[in-house]
């Protein structure tokens, strides 16, 4: 079997005119370069999704997806938790956001392999009826320490993060109670979605890592290891980890698939038999009835009880 396929949702994003480029250029649709190189080298495939409403074309994604990545990028809208009114329409992208959130609960319904990071993280909670705390400048810190910085260091490490120990992502990064991040957000869950567990804090207490209860892999972390994972070996157990979930899934579906062949072969086969006995039944009562409707005839008529006779004079 070949290398697991990774879907990943893109970041839409505008250009601004300039003199080189005058003509206004509608919103791009892509992945950072940083992206796919983490994916390859965990050893998957990258794969960037168009964004879509057309339901036949999301069920087709789905279908091919043996895990799916969703990336950082704009703020989700608060209006999805029903708050109105938010002071920065211009970080939105409620494209992205429905697109996202569709996504994000059929892949969890389905149970592909997910990983998001960032706003990625805050989609996935969000999709799954949680909240976001918009302002990350203004959280209350923990007693007794001060508010680390969350945004603009993406190349080294920000911060440290506390583990939850039992956790999949603390199997993930080898049972370490503390780990190194960067950091670029202003934005962190809030209220959990159902069906999720906080297992990373920021030692401020800044929630940066969340993961279904479920059996599955679903992992969403505050932070963006694509950039890091050649210098923070966490970081690079995180890709690891999440393409190794997709190789696995991409096994169990071809074995779900050769299994349900296996089931239509069978039937097919059991179908071919039925119809070769009919054919037999068919070759060899064809003579008799052309035998007995000889023998029917006015001349030389044979007598049957009349419960076994048909309208033709042949047993039924």
């Amino acid at each position: 079997m070949g290398k697991p396929l990774i879907l990943i949702t893109p970041r839409l994003e505008s250009r601004e005119r300039t003199l080189q480029e005058p003509e206004h250029v509608g919103p791009e649709a892509g992945i950072t370069d940083a992206f796919a190189r983490s994916v390859f080298a965990a050893g998957g495939i990258p794969l960037t999704m168009g964004i879509t409403e057309d339901e036949a074309t999301i069920e087709q994604y789905l279908s091919i997806a043996d895990g799916i990545a969703i990336p950082g990028g704009h703020d989700v809208s608060p209006e999805l938790w029903g708050v109105e009114g938010y002071g920065h329409p211009e970080f939105l992208c409620p494209r992205r956001d429905r697109f996202e959130i569709d996504i994000v609960q059929r892949a969890v319904k389905a149970g592909i392999p997910l990983f998001a990071t960032c706003r990625g993280m805050q989609v996935m909670n969000v999709a799954l009826g949680g909240t976001l705390n918009m302002d990350v400048p203004n959280f209350t810190p923990r007693p007794g320490t001060a508010l680390w910085r969350h945004s603009g260091i993406l190349n080294n490490p920000s911060h440290p993060v506390e583990v939850k120990a039992g956790s999949k992502l603390s199997e993930i990064v080898g049972g370490q109670e503390v780990i190194q991040v960067n950091s670029a957000h202003h934005c962190c869950v809030e209220r959990l979605g159902e069906g999720l567990r906080l297992v990373g804090e920021a030692t401020d207490g800044v929630p940066e890592a969340i993961e279904s209860t479920g059996p599955g892999f679903a992992l969403g972390v505050q932070w963006h290891p694509e950039y890091t994972w050649g210098s923070i070996g966490s970081d690079a157990a995180l890709w690891r980890a999440f393409v190794k979930a997709a190789a696995a899934h991409a096994v169990d579906a071809a074995e779900d698939a050769a299994d349900g062949a296996a089931a239509a072969g069978d039937a097919e086969r059991s179908q071919f038999r039925l119809f070769s006995k009919k054919n037999a039944v068919s070759r060899t009562l064809g003579p008799l009835r052309k035998m007995l409707s000889v023998r029917n005839t006015a001349e030389n008529r044979v007598d049957m009880p009349s419960c076994e006779r048909s309208a033709s004079g042949f047993v039924s």
